[in-house]
């Protein structure tokens, strides 16, 4: 089974989500990563996760289709800050390592 990082990038339009994928390309090639990439748009930010259960879903859906693929996701990586509590939270639903944006940057 290979191990890649699941990206999420948030965007508004398609002009944002190519400058945010490049930005994350090269973060993600520096630290020597090999991910799968993922992006949608985000209409309401939850407080404690982020994002609302609907989406939730749609990531646990996307992770369990890439094991079928015989890819083990071992991180989730999110082009967005997160807070503490956050992290925490979404680290219990998807049973993986969370890493927001500030923290890829600073490793």
């Amino acid at each position: 089974m290979q191990n890649k990082v699941l990206v999420f990038i948030p965007f508004v339009s398609s002009n944002d989500i190519n400058y945010r994928l490049l930005e994350m390309s090269g973060l993600l090639d520096s630290l020597g990563l090999e991910a799968e990439f993922i992006g949608f748009k985000i209409n309401v930010i939850r407080p404690g996760t982020y994002f609302n259960e609907e989406r939730i879903q749609e990531l646990q859906e996307i992770i369990e289709t890439l094991k079928g693929k015989n890819i083990n996701i071992t991180s989730l990586i999110l082009d967005v800050n997160l807070t503490g509590s956050q992290v925490s939270k979404l680290e219990e639903i998807f049973k993986i390592q969370i890493i927001d944006k500030t923290v890829l940057i600073l490793k």
